[in-house]
């Protein structure tokens, strides 16, 4: 049967399928702990036999679409997977004084390479003057070229509206 994953508990999956959401472990024969294998993250797609009493177990990892990895911080290990199968990448900054374009320059590469699109979510915008904000938004537009950039605020709901296309059902 096929699942999402939603979540990861160390050892533990949360899922959701046809049979609504539940927990599952990995069935071991098929992930045995060797070098460089793959185990499911956030968003991807398994096969599992459902139990209706307790966790069930994931029989296969489905090919991925995208992913995001990053260097895994424990020493000897080269990198760590953090979410799978999106097509959006959002890369949030402020507006105020932590916007810093190498780092936004990182963080679209990043997007790049991991198989979505990348978004820049300009936080913030009620922080920041409204004709240094517009200033500031056109210099992000102008270095991310191909990018789409927006100005948000969550406090205050500014531009919130303009993202209601990514936030769609499917």
């Amino acid at each position: 049967i096929p699942a999402r994953v939603t979540a990861v508990y160390r050892e533990r999956y949360a899922i959701v399928s046809p049979h609504g959401e539940g927990f599952a472990r990995l069935k071991r024969i098929n992930f045995p702990d060797k070098p460089g294998q793959s185990f499911p993250t956030v968003g991807d797609f398994v096969e599992y036999w459902h139990n209706p009493w307790g966790d069930s177990l994931i029989t296969r990892l489905l090919p991925r679409k995208s992913a995001f990895c990053r260097r895994d911080p424990s020493p000897g290990r080269a990198e760590q997977m953090v979410a799978a199968n999106f097509e959006t990448v959002f890369v949030l900054t402020s507006l105020n004084h932590d916007l810093n374009f190498p780092r936004l320059e990182r963080y679209l590469t990043a997007g790049w390479q991991s198989g979505g699109v990348p978004v820049i979510l300009l936080t913030k915008a009620d922080l920041v003057e409204e004709k240094a904000g517009r200033s500031l938004l056109e210099q992000v537009r102008r270095f991310a070229v191909g990018v789409e950039v927006y100005a948000v605020s969550a406090l205050t709901g500014q531009g919130m509206e303009q993202l209601a296309p990514f936030l769609e059902p499917g």
